[in-house]
């Protein structure tokens, strides 16, 4: 949303304190935004907490991942290998998806 327009106002200096201390959020313009459109503060979910190996380890595979997909795309692989990778690809993704199943929340 393109925001252009803008909307001075005047307030106290007891008005402007009062305004502070009830806004919700880290931004006065955002909190007002809110209040006055009738939109409700989206609260945003901090996110999951992940081992640090298994984020090192799952790294490791996309990085693993991003080598063989650049082999089989440099053209220079037999039908034979690329089937063989793709057919690696896929159990990857299986097994990608079910972890992501058991973990989701």
């Amino acid at each position: 949303m393109n925001r252009d327009k803008s909307i001075k106002i005047r307030v106290s200096e007891d008005e402007f304190d009062r305004l502070k201390a009830n806004c919700t959020g880290n931004q006065l313009a955002v909190w007002m935004r809110e209040m006055c459109l009738g939109k409700q503060s989206r609260k945003r979910n901090p996110p999951p907490t992940v081992d640090p190996d298994l984020l090192r380890q799952l790294a490791a595979i996309g990085n693993n991942v991003n080598q063989l997909a650049k082999q089989v795309n440099s053209g220079q692989l037999g039908t034979g290998q690329v089937v063989q990778i793709l057919a690696s690809l896929d159990a990857i993704e299986q097994q990608l998806y079910a972890l992501r199943t058991d973990h989701a929340g």
